[in-house]
């Protein structure tokens, strides 16, 4: 079980915010130490954000510039406890019996569709 802690947050007791930022900032921080030592002098964006429909937290890096993320909706940039603090307030899941069909499949959606994301330069 000590093992277990120290390695998953899968496990009992749940993380903070606190945690979770310190552990993402420390990705940041090593990814950066890394690009640094291999030389790697073009831009490079780590990201975060809050996959509410997987009931993850999600990160990744890009080239591409903060504002021009590859999401396929609008970005809100926000801070990386904001992102922590949501997914901890998350039920993580929706259960089947939570599920009902659509009232009307043929009505369009027009709901703007957002994600927070946390960036931070790596080069």
């Amino acid at each position: 079980m000590k093992d277990c802690q120290a390695t998953s947050f899968g496990c009992q007791p749940k993380p903070s915010a606190a945690d979770i930022t310190t552990a993402f900032e420390q990705c940041a921080e090593a990814l950066r130490l890394r690009l640094a030592a291999e030389g790697h002098h073009a831009p490079a964006v780590f990201y975060v954000w809050h996959d509410e429909m997987a009931g993850q937290l999600r990160c990744s890096t890009t080239s591409y510039p903060a504002d021009q993320l590859p999401f396929g909706c609008t970005v809100v940039p926000t801070t990386l406890e904001s992102i922590a603090a949501d997914f901890l307030r998350a039920p993580g899941y929706i259960p089947w019996s939570d599920l009902h069909p659509a009232d009307n499949e043929d009505d369009e959606d027009t709901r703007e569709w957002t994600v927070e994301v946390w960036t931070t330069p790596v080069t």
